[in-house]
């Protein structure tokens, strides 16, 4: 019984059918590609070691893991024509502004007026074709005797404008170099419109808080140096007033210093004005010697482009004046002694010309101030430089934004 079940087995084993079945399954495995047999074409296999390729020798590869080669970028950043419109008209703000504070300073009895200090940050290029106030505006811009209220009216007037504009520019940059977004200039006005409360804190917090600094100082003298018996008070406790005035300097400067971040920082933390000032403030400070060195690499390159873009636009009004002939009029007065309407006209294009000039340099400016607050923040907290606050899909906060 058990031979004969063993002998039905076996045969069983052997029959035709299985012998098929077992040769057409060898078949399979032979003919099967290395992906189906988990090869090293599989995606699910580990990979193959192989050696690395060199590629080519390029910019990144050479700063990769560098953060002061970043700043370099903001040159790129500054040509873009949107914010080069935005910039020329806040260019034209600023000193159109001054010009009128000079006006109404003048009927007022004033010699030296704000306009004679912005004066001294105009173009001399085009000083050939511009009226002779802009001449004369740049010598008493030299002596700088401006008085407080002037002061006042020229920071009222221009520095939250600039905040406003900073944080207009500073946001498509910062959204193009961490997000490779591009964001309309039209967009950024928008983003610096519905922070424009936290961009007064900002801009004008800091000179509020020393103003007052300024104006203890200013009732100390009235109270102690207006008699000789007070004087001596007032003498025994100018330590004091040291202490104020020192205060109210080092806010100055650090304002001074760190303006060009407080944008960037609304921009690309979107935060409020106090945050903005306690961040700029900090990576000043924290670290200061960072700090003078890049924005020191950062002066060099505008300092170049500065020269080179002077004198491209230069030789662009010499081609403009010389074949055209027009280089006669430039400058030409009347009989009573003023420009004709000629002269006048020419004066205004070349006025438009530079303004676009001084447009370019606020351009740069706020580029530079947004990729050199991203720099700061890296060596300050460790942060990585392309981080930035991107909002929520349905807040339409990147309204216009294209990716890349």
């Amino acid at each position: 019984m058990n031979e004969g079940s063993h002998e039905d087995q076996s045969t069983q084993d052997h029959s035709p059918d299985r012998e098929v079945a077992s040769e057409r399954a060898a078949d399979r495995e032979a003919n099967r590609s290395p992906s189906e047999a988990g090869g090293a074409d599989d995606p699910l296999a580990p990979p193959a070691a192989v050696e690395p390729a060199l590629g080519a020798v390029t910019f990144e590869r050479l700063t990769a893991g560098l953060v002061a080669p970043h700043l370099f970028r903001s040159l790129g950043y500054s040509v873009n024509p949107g914010r080069l419109a935005l910039a020329t008209l806040t260019a034209l703000w600023v000193f159109g502004g001054a010009a009128l504070i000079d006006k109404l300073l003048r009927e007022m009895g004033a010699e030296t007026t704000s306009f004679g200090m912005l004066g001294a940050f105009w173009p001399t290029g085009g000083a050939a074709a511009l009226p002779v106030r802009f001449a004369e505006a740049g010598l008493e811009a030299a002596r700088l005797e401006l008085a407080g209220l002037q002061w006042l009216a020229l920071a009222l007037w221009t520095l939250p404008v600039l905040g406003f504009v900073g944080v207009a520019i500073a946001r498509p940059v910062a959204l193009d170099f961490c997000a490779a977004c591009r964001l309309s200039a039209w967009a950024g006005v928008r983003f610096a419109a519905a922070r424009f409360r936290s961009i007064l804190v900002f801009t004008l917090a800091p000179l509020a808080v020393a103003g007052v600094l300024v104006l203890v100082l200013w009732l100390a003298g009235l109270v102690f140096f207006t008699s000789s018996f007070m004087s001596v008070i007032g003498a025994a406790l100018f330590g004091l007033a040291l202490v104020l005035a020192f205060g109210a300097a080092v806010t100055f400067v650090v304002y001074g210093a760190g303006f060009l971040m407080m944008p960037a920082a609304l921009a690309v933390e979107s935060t409020d004005g106090i945050d903005a000032l306690q961040r700029s403030f900090a990576y000043v400070l924290n670290r200061l010697v960072r700090f003078v060195a890049y924005a020191a690499l950062l002066g060099v390159v505008l300092f170049v482009a500065y020269a080179a873009v002077q004198e491209l636009l230069r030789f662009t009004l010499a081609l403009a004046l010389g074949p055209t002939g027009a280089a006669e009029f430039v400058g030409r007065r009347g009989d009573d002694g003023s420009l004709t309407i000629t002269a006048s006209v020419l004066a205004f294009w070349v006025q438009v010309l530079w303004l676009a000039f001084i447009g370019w340099v606020l351009s740069f400016l706020f580029s530079g101030g947004t990729m050199l607050y991203l720099v700061m923040r890296r060596v300050n907290d460790a942060q990585d430089v392309r981080e930035v606050w991107l909002g929520s899909p349905a807040s339409s906060e990147a309204h216009g934004a294209v990716a890349d």
